[in-house]
């Protein structure tokens, strides 16, 4: 999962992780590692760069990349989580704690840098990408942090904002 994040001030800290990221799915089945395998990269790494061009690639143009696409939205992948059972607000919870832990961590490092370029540390912010996998108990292990996420796209979708768009509802506030 690609979860979105945007860091707010230090001294007065907040952090807000955004409802709606990128869920991404390898495009070739996994095998599991051993000499014949290794170079299956597409089998274990679902970075888009990766997989975007391999034949097993499915790209959707429905808005949140449909039930079939290697890169769908997080929406749509806690949708079937839910209808397939899971407890969808445990594993909000589950993500927010590691955000919390995470950001909270970060937030010296931020001010530090605020600091050595001159700048007020409650001026500023930092959007973050958090590559989180979840197992099969669906809990969240962090991969990574990115500090300068990528928030280009590759196509166009149209969206009718305003149907039943609620800003208010696609950020959640982690303490």
């Amino acid at each position: 999962l690609r979860l979105y994040v945007l860091m707010v001030g230090v001294d007065g800290f907040r952090a807000f992780l955004s409802k709606e990221g990128l869920a991404r799915f390898c495009t070739e089945t996994y095998a599991a590692p051993g000499p014949s395998t290794l170079n299956k990269v597409r089998s274990f790494l679902t970075n888009y760069a990766v997989n975007k061009t391999s034949e097993g690639f499915v790209r959707s143009d429905d808005v949140d990349g449909g039930e079939n696409g290697s890169k769908r939205s997080l929406a749509t992948v806690m949708s079937e989580l839910a209808e397939g059972g899971a407890d969808v607000d445990a594993i909000w919870t589950r993500l927010e704690r590691l955000v919390e832990g995470t950001t909270g961590a970060l937030r010296y490092a931020m001010r530090d840098a605020a600091l050595s370029a001159g700048v007020y540390p409650d001026m500023c912010f930092q959007v973050l990408g958090f590559d989180v996998m979840l197992d099969d108990r669906l809990n969240p292990h962090l991969l990574e942090v990115n500090s300068s996420p990528s928030l280009a796209i590759d196509s166009v979708v149209p969206i009718d904002v305003g149907a039943g768009w609620d800003w208010g509802e696609r950020w959640r506030w982690c303490r």
